[in-house]
């Protein structure tokens, strides 16, 4: 396999756009095209941070769709910064991510699935309480993808900054690619698990284009290995009910959750449920959706109790409704927000349902993309090594693309 070069090497005139806990998100040049790229820069200087690295550049290697960002190139180089250093700035940028959620860890006092454990045993807690990372070599991934102009959530923000409404045909036309993206993904049984608006980019006014991107969460949905570097789904204002109650929750139905509170943020030009922590998440969410007449059969014990003390007396209720959250979305968006919003995952509209649905009366169903093909190992792997291995393998394999010769398998290459 061929050598593989520096970043900067092959890119300059680098410009930060973001900030985020491990790293930094630059628009750059590609210094022989003058290709405008953004480059997702990380600093693995521990496991789960290169978990991270490893489970975005796998899958977005492997998912090819027009409303998904595709990865151009990958580079893997030492880290300069030492992990005192790098704890400091992890620090200094981390913090209030716009949606009510934190880069660090959650106060468990006030997480749904901290009350359930109260009045266990120490013994049980500890048995259940996450393995923390090991320390990796320090190395610097740089995810190199194209260069989308804006975040949903940036342009969400001037339009409500100007107190206007985003026009209608611009919230059906996102919305219509963002199911479509999702429909390809759910058949290629992979879930994003933290899909919100910073994750969603879009093109001009002009073409409207949206895609997915931050893939660093995605899994396998219900594969049974748990990764060893357990990282809980989501962003807490569009964590569904079964994020919010299951720990490392793999479901598909994550997604269809958060795109309805995604869809209906766009539509009333504020957020659904904006919880404060992930108790209150859970009240509101409950508030606003009601709580199934007979306990799910999906919920732990100890979570089913919890949820009696807390929530049994509005059992069967259907919440203070959409009608009221929605006051100024028309009927049948409504109606799409409504068939994914339902507290039970198993009565969710898929992708493909909400996809027929009359909202969308006035575009093209899309026909059926053909699903990647990805396994849970590809995407989890518990020895550091053996993720800046395939890191590297990745970053030659995508370089040979760029050149005359003929390229391995990513199979073989990431084998």
């Amino acid at each position: 396999m061929m050598m593989t070069a520096r970043c900067s090497d092959v890119y300059g005139r680098e410009r930060t756009l973001a900030k985020a806990a491990f790293g930094v998100v630059l628009e750059a040049t590609h210094n022989v095209t003058e290709e405008h790229v953004a480059i997702k820069r990380l600093c693995c200087t521990t496991a789960s941070r290169l978990a991270r690295a490893h489970r975005e550049a796998q899958a977005l290697l492997r998912l090819q769709h027009d409303h998904i960002v595709r990865l151009l190139d990958v580079f893997v180089e030492a880290d300069g910064t030492d992990d005192a250093d790098g704890a400091r700035d992890a620090d200094a940028i981390s913090g209030d991510n716009g949606d009510g959620s934190k880069d660090g860890a959650e106060d468990s006092t006030h997480s749904a699935q901290g009350m359930a454990r109260r009045g266990s045993s120490r013994a049980a807690m500890t048995a259940r309480a996450p393995q923390q990372p090991a320390p990796a070599p320090g190395v610097q991934v740089s995810l190199v993808m194209e260069r989308m102009e804006h975040s949903l959530a940036s342009v969400l923000s001037q339009f409500y900054e100007r107190g206007e409404a985003v026009p209608s045909a611009h919230v059906q036309y996102w919305a219509h690619q963002l199911f479509t993206a999702l429909d390809y993904l759910h058949a290629s049984h992979i879930v994003h698990r933290d899909l919100k608006p910073h994750n969603i980019l879009v093109n001009s006014s002009t073409t409207c284009t949206l895609k997915i991107c931050d893939f660093g969460l995605a899994c396998v949905a219900d594969s049974e290995s748990a990764p060893l570097f357990r990282e809980d789904a989501g962003t807490r204002w569009y964590q569904a009910p079964e994020g919010l109650l299951i720990p490392n929750c793999r479901m598909p139905s994550l997604d269809l959750w958060a795109a309805g509170c995604i869809l209906a943020e766009i539509l009333e030009c504020r957020p659904l449920f904006p919880g404060r922590h992930q108790l209150d998440q859970l009240r509101l969410v409950v508030r606003g959706v009601g709580l199934p007449s007979s306990p799910l059969p999906w919920l732990p014990q100890e979570t089913v109790a919890m949820c009696e003390r807390e929530f049994g007396g509005r059992r069967g209720r259907s919440g203070g409704g959409l009608d009221a959250l929605l006051p100024h979305t028309r009927r049948d968006a409504r109606d799409v927000v409504e068939r994914l919003l339902r507290f039970d995952p198993s009565l969710r509209a898929s992708a493909r349902d909400i996809l027929g649905h009359p909202y969308f009366f006035d575009l093209p169903r899309p026909e059926p993309s053909m699903p990647a093909s990805i396994a849970p190992q590809d995407l989890e792997v518990d020895d550091p090594s053996l993720m800046e291995h395939n890191l590297r393998a990745i970053a030659g394999w995508l370089a040979q693309q760029h050149s005359t010769q003929e390229p391995d398998t990513i199979s073989s290459a990431c084998s």
